[in-house]
């Protein structure tokens, strides 16, 4: 709930074989060697480890703060000891090859594992995508909640459900007995456009679980975000916790930009004041710039924003299970995509310049590692 602090949400996450360990010049080597076969080509598959765990549907909490004991930096494993990647090139716009040739820059100056995060960029005068491990699944943290502020934006317009409309804060929904915006308590009657004005802008919990109980619960909201998205449904977003990937989250702001001065109108303004100084706004160049919806719990540190100029308006999703560090990361790729639509105002290849070797991965446990995730190259 604090603005400030991190978003908890139930973590399940994928197995990353073997355990992590200082690189070697050699293993160096070899991850820029990965990351640049990562950022042009295309594995066949995410694949979930055997060792997997569900957890409980409902994210919990999102009060645990990140600290250094609970994630304790240090290199991972050389990769040597990995499966190569199949690389299928896919036709590319001119667009397209450029952002991959910075993402690949970026990945290649940073020496950065490239299975560590998923990047997905819509264009929405030209309809140009890039994806980078888009359908791959990481922690969600709080980007499910521009899902459910795009869900009930929507129901609104339908005359479904009313801004006005109040729903009663039960016990059950709370999280950790918090109360709304510290104001609402349990046995409040709270108007709905409270609740997603506060879930949105500073990620409140208790609004957020008050919003999906009244859709029939956190399973229930996922299944109706795939009907409302017209998107597949897919066992590991619906029963396996909470999860996400870069494909959903941009069908979500394509929802969100096809009605943009009309239903969701609201939705945007709100998220431009939530968290306008971190995440994608982190570096000085780019503060005010995003409007975004952000999440972080434990090694999860994710957002999906959009620039809604009238030249190249466009979307960006960008999902890590780097931890605390990954913020930064979050950053350089959101200037990295703003300098590549915005030239005369920002130049890429002064942050691909100025980023530094990513040395700070978290230590996981055997149950709760990365995912193995794929590069998906890009498409139109």
């Amino acid at each position: 709930m604090n603005q400030h602090g991190p978003d908890s949400h139930n973590n399940t996450k994928f197995n990353l074989n073997g355990n992590s360990m200082k690189q070697s010049k050699i293993g160096r080597r070899l991850s820029v060697l990965l990351a640049l076969a990562l950022a042009s080509g295309t594995f066949s598959s995410c694949q979930k480890s055997s060792e997997h765990k569900a957890r409980p549907l409902v994210p919990p909490t999102e009060k645990r703060k990140l600290t250094m004991a609970k994630n304790e930096l240090k290199l991972p494993q050389t990769i040597s000891t990995l499966p190569a990647p199949a690389v299928v090139i896919s036709p590319q716009t001119a667009d397209q090859e450029e952002i991959s040739r910075l993402i690949r820059q970026y990945l290649e100056k940073k020496q950065l594992d490239g299975r560590h995060l998923a990047v997905d960029v819509l264009n929405f005068r030209t309809q140009s995508r890039y994806t980078f491990n888009s359908s791959c699944y990481f922690t969600a943290a709080s980007t499910y909640k521009l899902c459910l502020a795009t869900l009930y934006y929507d129901l609104i317009a339908q005359s479904k459900v009313a801004l006005s409309d109040t729903y009663l804060l039960d016990a059950s929904m709370t999280d950790e007995g918090e109360a709304v915006a510290g104001t609402y308590k349990t046995g409040d009657s709270i108007p709905v456009r409270e609740l997603l004005k506060h879930m949105v802008i500073s990620s409140d919990n208790t609004a957020a679980h008050v919003l999906f109980q009244h859709l029939g619960g956190f399973d229930q909201f996922k299944t109706l975000t795939c009907s409302f998205l017209n998107i597949q449904p897919d066992q590991a977003y619906l029963q396996e916790g909470n999860l996400i990937n870069a494909q959903i989250l941009t069908a979500c702001a394509r929802a969100i930009y096809s009605a943009a001065q009309t239903t969701y109108k609201q939705l945007l303004e709100d998220m431009t004041q939530a968290q306008t100084s971190r995440y994608f706004n982190l570096l000085p160049p780019m503060q005010h710039i995003m409007a975004q919806k952000y999440g972080s719990f434990e090694n999860a540190m994710n957002s999906v924003g959009f620039s809604l100029d009238a030249n190249n308006p466009f979307s960006l999703v960008v999902l890590t299970d780097l931890g605390p560090a990954g913020e930064q990361v979050l950053a350089e790729i959101a200037a990295l995509i703003y300098a590549h639509y915005h030239p005369d105002k920002l130049q890429a290849e002064q942050i691909l310049a100025q980023a530094e070797v990513f040395r700070n991965y978290p230590v996981y446990t055997a149950e709760d590692q990365p995912a193995v995730v794929n590069a998906d190259g890009a498409d139109n």
